[in-house]
């Protein structure tokens, strides 16, 4: 969703959900990626589930089904979703140096997850909060931010 129904060149898009408007090149859960270490990915753009609990007016009525996983994965609870994060930004480092991501504070505000990423090696590089555009109810009262947050890489010398 965040391409806006638009698949931008040199992307590859990833997800483990299917029914998206666009349609993934690789259908996999990015807490292992189906991925050779040793392609150049610049960055990766990581959307991540922030919300456990969607109001009613959220669903997508043109969903097959309409159930909370076909948006937000399998996470009941918030507890659910910080160890996913977790793994996932692991899995990405194996990948990228640069990571940018798109948060709500909907349910888990921002700051309570960026340092989970800052204390596993990763440095914000640039932090932006927007108001994305309201629903056709003009219900959001979500904080939305981009983050770009690049690896810190530890230099090793050989000491004599």
């Amino acid at each position: 969703m965040i391409w806006g129904g638009k698949s931008p060149e040199d992307v590859v898009f990833i997800d483990k959900e299917h029914g998206f408007r666009l349609n993934q090149d690789i259908i996999a859960d990015n807490t292992c990626l189906p991925i050779r270490l040793d392609l150049k990915i610049d960055s990766i753009v990581f959307d991540p589930p922030w919300m456990v609990s969607p109001p009613p007016w959220w669903l997508d009525k043109d969903r097959a089904n309409g159930t909370r996983g076909d948006y937000f994965g399998e996470y009941d609870h918030k507890r659910s979703i910080v160890p996913y994060l977790f793994k996932a930004q692991k899995e990405f480092k194996r990948y990228t140096k640069r990571l940018c991501m798109k948060w709500g504070d909907d349910e888990i505000p921002l700051y309570r997850i960026l340092g989970m990423f800052v204390k596993d090696g990763w440095s914000i590089v640039h932090q932006i909060d927007y108001k994305a555009n309201k629903n056709s109810g003009g219900k959001s009262k979500t904080q939305n931010w981009w983050v770009v947050l690049d690896r810190i890489l530890v230099n090793v010398h050989n000491q004599e």
